[in-house]
């Protein structure tokens, strides 16, 4: 599988460090650090570092052919869910916690972080949930 040596996630661009399936890490062009971990025997617990803000990556309800996550922030709210397709894709869901925003004042940007952490978390979570199509028929 090919990576790219660079990500743009909502307007940000990211420069990859690592793509292992247990550590994938990237920063941005003025140094912010994102970071997802494994942090099970299995691959059912993942945690991500986004530029210092903790959310965490856990398997619920999984088949085969479908792998489902939910991610909560420090707080363990429920942010969002990643859902593998058949076709490889990885969907994610942002749930709206628009209420707990707009009491803090900062709703716009702290969406903007959200989207940008999630969706860089949907992006390193590939490595691991999106099915693999690298066979070769020579």
């Amino acid at each position: 599988m090919t990576v790219p040596h660079t990500i743009t996630i909502a307007g940000v661009s990211m420069v990859v460090k690592s793509t292992k399936a247990t550590h994938v890490r990237a920063s941005t062009i003025d140094g912010r650090t994102y970071t997802l971990r494994k942090r099970s025997i299995t691959v059912s617990k993942y945690v991500a570092d986004c530029d210092g803000r903790i959310y965490t990556a856990r398997r619920r309800g999984s088949s085969p052919l479908h792998k489902r996550r939910e991610i909560m922030d420090a707080d363990g709210r429920l942010v969002g869910t990643t859902e593998s397709t058949p076709d490889g894709n990885i969907e994610l869901t942002v749930i709206d916690n628009s209420a707990t925003n707009s009491a803090t004042g900062s709703a716009a940007a702290g969406d903007r972080e959200l989207d940008v952490d999630l969706g860089f978390i949907a992006w390193a979570l590939s490595f691991v949930d999106a099915p693999i199509n690298n066979l070769r028929l020579s």
